[in-house]
């Protein structure tokens, strides 16, 4: 019993954030924080509005115009949840004076100290303005607010979701800050920051090629040409052809890629480029699902937690590979399960079983669902239960849908210009189907029977309600509760969501959905109809 008594200040930590807070007082700590959240993003905004402000004076509208594109609202139209993925290896020397948008306030400038004066001649005169000096501390300062708030989130109830978000935050605004760095799995390389994984890749002769990713050196100059390496034969040299002529060598299943990223393991017939621009997908979405779901994956799963409580934790290599099979047509899919005597239900676009723990998707070419949603949909399936420990959910008498509500959830998954990612946003079409049915049709399944569903009733049709009805409740409702009145019922959710996977909704009132969230079943369905209806298009003759 000794070892148990000497607890390391990780696991102390850990431990003391497991207990599980009352509704009221969870959704206190959390709107406090996403109240100074709020006022530290609003002071950031404001300053940088004077900048531009100031620029427009100078003279400088380009420049002006430059940071107000930088200025990002505390609440996106729809709802959505912004998120700078990280890339693993970042140069840090450019980006310690300022982050692309503001390297371009000032021509040419860019490799230029931080602290040097800016003598533009176009500059109005007895101006005296420092724009990247003013952006880079405006920036910074933001920072460090938000980082102390991150570690707020930790240490109070462990928000582990928010702490991450926030940490996202820190890095878009300061890119070198170290011990945010660290804690999301960065160590320090030739000036700038890069994951282990990345070390590793580099000291085994690898480079990361922007079109291929992780590659020999020594393939370069052939890729560059538009080779490709012919199916191996063992003991054999590389034999290099033309890229089509190799795609169209693995265009059998037995004889398909296989790519290695740092997550994940993917097999394919698709030609290369294709399932590289699918690898590249899933290691964003990783991230994406990891800061989201931080509270359900839990502390002891959760490398960022164990490096926040523990100063001294350096980053390592993640171990876990998740596998991926995608099949270039649905025959080739069907088939393959079938073979292998795997459900292979004809309408499924995606399916992920957990006992063989691969991921199952074909390209499905112009369906109603788009093939990047099926691929969001079923990864997060299989992230939750690969990082998420031992799941129970058989164990609950009803309350499946929130396993669907997530996977659609994160169909709305939407990678835009600058890289960023928004996701949980009233958009895509099976949040126009529920706006259509639910918000002006009035076809709803009544909350407190809804939640009581199962997994083999959820899959079949209800009276007056088939099973595509509960597919887009599921994931509006989802929506809803993510999004809702300043992420009101978040918090709490999550923690829903985490007792439903380890199936502790067996009897236990505190809970259960409403429990959880403190509000009773009637007045929540009215809550959610209600703000649906904000969403749905009004009748033409209005």
């Amino acid at each position: 019993m000794n070892q148990y008594l000497q607890l390391s200040p990780a696991f102390l930590a850990i431990w003391l954030i497991g207990a599980v807070p009352a509704p009221d007082a969870l959704a206190r700590r959390a709107g406090e924080l996403r109240a100074a959240h709020a006022g530290a993003r609003t002071k950031e905004n404001q300053r940088l509005e004077s900048l531009a402000e100031s620029l427009e004076k100078a003279g400088e509208t380009r420049e002006a115009k430059a940071v107000r594109d930088a200025i990002r609202p505390l609440v996106t139209p729809l709802g959505a949840t912004r998120i700078v993925p990280l890339v693993e290896i970042a140069p840090g020397k450019q980006n310690a004076k300022a982050p692309a948008a503001a390297l371009a306030i000032v021509p040419g400038r860019a490799g230029e100290d931080a602290s040097a004066k800016s003598n533009s001649d176009d500059r109005s005169a007895g101006v005296d303005l420092d724009p990247i000096k003013e952006w880079t501390t405006i920036r910074r300062e933001a920072a460090s607010e938000l980082f102390d708030l991150a570690k707020q989130a930790f240490k109070m109830g462990g928000r582990l979701s928010l702490a991450s978000l926030w940490l996202h935050e820190v890095i878009e605004r300061d890119p070198n800050h170290a011990e945010a760095r660290r804690i999301l799995g960065f160590v320090s390389y030739e000036g700038g920051w890069a994951t282990p994984y990345a070390i590793q890749m580099i000291k085994n002769g690898k480079t990361l090629h922007p079109k291929f990713g992780w590659v020999d050196r020594t393939w370069i100059e052939r890729l560059d040409a538009g080779e490709l390496p012919a199916p191996i034969v063992r003991g054999a040299p590389i034999r290099w052809v033309p890229a089509a002529e190799a795609d169209a060598a693995r265009s059998e299943w037995e004889n398909g890629w296989k790519i290695t990223t740092e997550h994940f393991v993917i097999q394919s017939n698709l030609p290369l480029s294709e399932v590289i621009v699918f690898g590249r997908r899933l290691e964003a979405f990783r991230d994406v699902f990891i800061t989201v779901m931080a509270d359900v994956i839990g502390p002891a799963k959760f490398s960022i937690a164990r490096r926040f409580a523990d100063p001294k934790l350096k980053p390592t290599t993640d171990t876990a590979a998740h596998k991926i099979f995608y099949f270039a047509t649905k025959d080739q899919y069907i088939d393959y399960l079938r073979t292998h005597d795997l459900q292979a239900d004809p309408r499924s676009l995606g399916i992920y079983i957990p006992g063989s723990k691969i991921c199952f998707f074909y390209k499905n070419e112009n369906g109603a669902i788009s093939n990047t949603a099926t691929l969001y949909h079923e990864t997060s399936h299989q992230l939750l239960f690969e990082l998420a420990g031992k799941g129970n959910f058989q164990r609950n008498p009803g309350d499946f849908w929130v396993f669907e509500g997530l996977g659609t959830y994160f169909e709305t998954v939407d990678v835009l210009g600058d890289d960023s990612i928004e996701l949980g946003g009233m958009s895509g079409p099976r949040i126009a189907t529920a706006l259509e049915r639910i918000a002006i049709r009035g076809e709803i399944v009544p909350l407190e029977r809804f939640v009581k569903i199962g997994a083999a009733r959820f899959v079949q049709p209800e009276p007056n309600a088939d099973e595509y009805l509960k597919y887009v409740q599921a994931m509006a409702l989802t929506v809803f509760l993510m999004r809702y009145d300043g992420e009101r019922y978040r918090d709490a959710f999550l923690d829903y969501v985490e007792d439903a996977y380890k199936g502790r909704l067996t009897g236990q009132a505190s809970r259960s959905l409403t429990g959880r969230l403190g509000v009773p079943y009637d007045e929540l369905e009215a809550q959610f109809v209600k703000d649906l209806k904000r969403f749905a298009p009004r009748p033409r003759n209005q």
